[in-house]
């Protein structure tokens, strides 16, 4: 490893001097203990490593880390089949057989060991709990990590069309790397391993460029067809990954969730946050006209800062002769309302902290984690850079109807501030007041009502 490189290997629970404690039975359960352990290091870059089962852990822990807010610099995943994929047939256990002939068939394992049945005995929990992990855990999800996958060309356990599954799975970068040997070719090839890796972690982050659409769109690096389409516009201080659970929410099962991320941020860290309101929207109108499938229906959905990117893109894609199916705006106020000075952005970096805390929708822990936020203020300051000069005295109106979301208790936006947002379209505007504060829509079954008017909406456009 270079200087300056901490390899920190990962021991589970349930072997080893671990041998005591309960193993794991579920991937999303290893890698939320692994989670906070991280806090120390995120704000550095961070390469994840699994290896077979241990690539589902990396993985489910890149996605735990990017709903957080930190993007991996690296994922490097050998001998394991993208989690879209089954395990293999051949790989679990058979009725009425002892744990030793799995162990024999998968490989790795001193035949003493296997035949001591003693020591099998021990090992059983974690045993059944890794069997587990690798059989329960399948996801389709995307990462703003580049990956780079090994495939080992004896390995008579994982294809290699299994592997290269995995570039399904990424939308900044694939590499497919092949060594010889077979399912447990680390052993013989980690010094060669290792070098590559130290080689990735030295040059320079890989990623998309910042006009190609998987940049703006990490959790959909495929052009959706065939379905509607719901765009998401995060606040101010956020990104795509806070728009992440609503891919697993039933009512959106046959809609495309288009999460937008904007520069600065997530898997855009090493890139300058934007501060131009006009150039933002244009890069957006484009990308959208360009990436989605507009003959289905497009829905609009932002979120505070996000519902002013949203009109505005709107208004762009409307010129462009493109009209949205509709355009939902949450927790912001109409364009022909102005930001109450102060305004955030000119604040100072210790008053500013305190107004996020205060608004909500930042987690207390990152707040407190003074360099963490030291990475993040840019970008937050550019996002209310953004939103809080904002003013249209007489805002343009859009062809597309409006449905306009306040929750009940938010204490940032008024309901007279939500009122203009009717002048603002030509073919109806409705409004919805869910219980909740600024940050309603994190309440999961609110969340879940927003998520069924949106299929409601979608389903109604045609």
């Amino acid at each position: 490893m270079p200087e300056g490189v901490r390899f920190c290997p990962v021991q589970l629970p349930g072997r080893e001097h671990r041998v005591g404690e309960p193993a794991f039975r579920s991937v999303e359960a290893a890698a939320e203990a692994l989670l906070p352990l991280l806090d120390s290091v995120r704000h550095r870059p961070l390469a994840l490593v699994g290896w077979s089962l241990g690539c589902k852990i990396a993985f489910a822990l890149a996605r735990r880390l990017e709903e957080t807010g930190t993007v991996a610099r690296l994922l490097m995943l050998g001998a394991c089949p993208s989690p879209d994929r089954p395990v293999p047939a051949s790989l679990l256990p058979r009725p009425g057989e002892s744990w030793a002939e799995p162990l024999r068939r998968l490989g790795g394992t001193a035949e003493a060991v296997l035949a001591h049945d003693g020591m099998l005995g021990t090992l059983r929990d974690s045993l059944e709990g890794d069997f587990a992990m690798a059989t329960g855990y399948r996801s389709e999800a995307v990462v703003a990590a580049p990956i780079l996958a090994v495939a080992a060309e004896a390995d008579a356990l994982v294809s290699m069309e299994a592997v290269e599954a995995w570039e399904a799975r990424t939308s900044a970068g694939f590499t497919l790397h092949r060594l010889p040997g077979g399912h447990f070719a680390l052993r013989d090839e980690g010094p060669a391993l290792a070098r590559l890796l130290a080689g990735r972690l030295a040059g320079p982050p890989s990623g998309p460029a910042a006009e190609d659409p998987r940049a703006w769109f990490p959790l959909t690096p495929s052009p959706p067809r065939g379905r509607p389409q719901v765009v998401c516009f995060h606040h101010a201080g956020g990104n795509a990954g806070f728009f992440r659970p609503w891919l697993d929410v039933p009512a959106l099962a046959g809609v495309a969730v288009c999460p937008v991320e904007l520069p600065g941020r997530g898997g855009r860290f090493g890139e300058a946050p934007r501060a131009d309101l006009a150039g933002v929207a244009r890069a957006l109108s484009d990308l959208l006209a360009a990436h989605l499938d507009w003959s289905r229906p497009v829905i609009l959905f932002g979120h505070s800062l996000g519902a002013l990117i949203a009109y505005e893109t709107a208004l762009r894609l409307e010129g462009s002769g493109l009209v949205p199916a509709h355009l939902v705006v949450s927790a912001r106020r109409a364009p022909d309302v102005p930001t109450p000075q102060p305004w955030r952005h000119t604040l100072a970096d210790d008053a500013l902290l305190a107004e996020l805390a205060r608004i909500g929708g930042t987690d207390a822990a990152i707040l407190a984690h003074w360099e963490l936020m030291a990475l993040m203020l840019p970008a937050i300051r550019a996002d209310f850079t953004l939103t809080d000069p904002y003013h249209r005295p007489q805002p343009e109106a859009l062809d597309c109807p409006i449905l306009a979301i306040r929750g009940q208790d938010d204490a940032e936006i008024g309901e007279a501030d939500m009122a203009g947002w009717e002048a603002v379209t030509r073919s109806g505007c409705a409004r919805w007041h869910p219980a909740g504060g600024h940050f309603y829509l994190a309440d999961p079954p609110v969340r879940s009502a927003l998520a069924e008017r949106l299929a409601r909406l979608a389903a109604a456009a045609g």
